[in-house]
């Protein structure tokens, strides 16, 4: 099968005037000749490829057919990029003219990309030229951003999200960015702009956590900041049922979590919603562990006593808000509401905790959640029906 590049080889050469030149040589005849000819080209390979694809008989035949034409694209603008840094003083007209072929050929490699995206590799690297053009057009959007990203109050991640992008776009080595490279920068870059959309989600994870999330954007930078806010959050709470509760609640929220597919910072390493859920489950063991030996010391110490507890069928904050309207409407008379959960919670227990803390039942029946409350309100409709049978 013939090399459909063998003609677009020929111009970029022709382009160098027959050699790496340090000025620029072409006189306007041959400019207009060699890209009128890259155009035409172009356009006639496009055609061609898409009439000889459909030859293969095998996926595997295909995926190499594709790949070697996205490589030698990348070959042809790679060395066309080269020559045009080897100008010394480039003029308007030279500036024109290798704009103008650079274009053509991108546009050949966006047509393999796009028309033939199941067989684009995007670990591949991406064109000199490409690369230089996406940081000339992200270092334009650099101040807005920086605007945007110092009016939130989480300081230490914003700092090094601008410090990861402006290492990106200031990088002047010869550093091989790939299609996903660059298409992770990108899609982050435009997400940041957005960033006030990215409403708090369950008055736990905030707008721009959300987004890094959904991005994966897992530098460890920015999951050992979520780890030790979330860590610094439970060390407040002194009752270990509640640290459980709130270890649970982060978990569940991060699960309900968008994630966008295909997206990471860095491909070969774990996700963000992984790593953290991996601390999450090891956190969430030792506290079960410790709530544990707490119970195995209680029983000990009182061998005594062996309590035979009820075991309720609903949860905490349920009981909480159950016991707190019975004490309001003066159903049960305690010299006090602490009083009353202080009597009853070492009585109870539910099908996920075998000791309840009084003061956990009464914190939270003061700051019940909706959601609870229509629980226990559909619970005694139901003892209601059920009395008018006897």
């Amino acid at each position: 099968m013939a090399y459909k590049l063998e003609y677009l080889d020929e111009l970029v050469k022709a382009a160098a005037g027959g050699g790496q030149a340090v000025n620029f040589t072409l006189s306007e005849p041959d400019i207009t000749r060699i890209l009128h000819e890259a155009l035409e080209e172009t356009d006639k390979i496009k055609v061609q490829l898409v009439q000889e694809v459909f030859n293969f008989t095998k996926e595997k035949e295909i995926e190499v057919y594709i790949k070697n034409y996205q490589l030698g694209c990348t070959h042809l603008l790679d060395r066309l990029y080269q020559q045009g840094q080897l100008l010394q003083l480039p003029d308007a007209a030279a500036t024109s003219f290798y704009k103008s072929f650079y274009q053509s050929i991108l546009s050949l490699l966006s047509f393999i990309e796009e028309r033939f995206s199941k067989y684009f590799d995007r670990l591949e690297k991406v064109p000199d030229v490409y690369l230089a053009l996406t940081k000339q057009e992200m270092r334009q959007k650099q101040a807005q951003l920086k605007t945007l990203l110092q009016g939130l109050e989480e300081e230490f991640v914003t700092v090094r999200l601008l410090e990861k992008l402006y290492a990106f776009v200031g990088d002047t080595s010869n550093y091989s960015a790939t299609y996903r490279d660059i298409m992770f920068y990108k899609e982050l870059v435009k997400e940041l702009q957005d960033v006030s959309l990215w409403k708090k989600q369950a008055n736990i994870y905030s707008g721009l956590q959300q987004l890094l999330v959904y991005l994966n954007y897992n530098a460890k930078e920015f999951i050992n900041e979520m780890v030790n806010k979330i860590a610094a959050e439970l060390q407040v709470l002194d009752d270990l049922n509640d640290r459980i509760d709130k270890l649970l609640l982060y978990s569940k929220t991060l699960n309900q979590l968008q994630l966008k597919p295909d997206s990471a910072l860095f491909f070969r390493h774990p996700s963000v919603k992984v790593q953290l859920s991996t601390w999450f489950s090891e956190e969430l063991a030792y506290l079960e562990h410790i709530l544990g030996g707490l119970q195995v010391r209680q029983k000990t110490a009182q061998p005594g006593i062996a309590k035979q507890k009820i075991i309720c069928k609903v949860p905490v904050d349920q009981l909480g808000i159950f016991f707190r309207a019975v004490s309001d409407l003066h159903l049960i008379s305690t010299p006090s509401q602490k009083a009353l959960f202080e009597q009853v919670a070492p009585w109870l227990s539910t099908t996920h905790r075998t000791i309840l803390s009084p003061d956990s039942m009464r914190s939270k029946s003061y700051s019940p959640e909706k959601k609870d409350i229509e629980a226990v309100k559909d619970i005694l409709m139901q003892l209601f029906r059920q009395a008018g049978k006897y």
